[in-house]
């Protein structure tokens, strides 16, 4: 299983790629949207951890990029932000639209959560 984690804070980035490794899944980082476009062009991960607030362009540029190509649209996007999904998505029509398999709140998920929620959302 390979995960691309796009997360600009180098802290978090590391914390939450160490609970990814410890659980034998692989990780691509990206610290920067322009980053994660990269990496999705260089392989195709099983699914996107991605932040919202990222320097330059944010998490919303990637996820509609993503749409832009038939095969990263398939891709499942789980949000791990500071920002409320209300203050982001006014409805859940967008958030089907965008792929966005899980929004979660950076500040009640542990690290070591993201391996079994991105298994939950893999079906694995």
């Amino acid at each position: 299983m390979n995960v691309l984690l796009v997360e600009d804070d180098a802290e978090l980035r590391g914390l939450y790629a160490e609970a990814l490794l410890a659980d034998g899944i692989e990780v691509t980082a990206a610290n920067t949207a322009q980053a994660a476009l990269d990496a999705l062009e260089e392989s195709r991960p099983d699914i996107v951890i991605l932040d919202i607030m990222l320097p330059v362009h944010n998490g919303l540029t990637i996820m509609y990029e993503m749409q832009s190509y038939d095969d990263w649209s398939r891709i499942p996007i789980i949000v791990l932000s500071a920002i409320p999904k209300a203050d982001i998505f006014v409805n859940d029509d967008l958030i089907e639209r965008l792929n966005i398999a899980e929004y979660l709140d950076k500040s009640l998920t542990a690290p070591t959560e993201l391996p079994i929620i991105i298994k939950r959302v893999l079906g694995k």
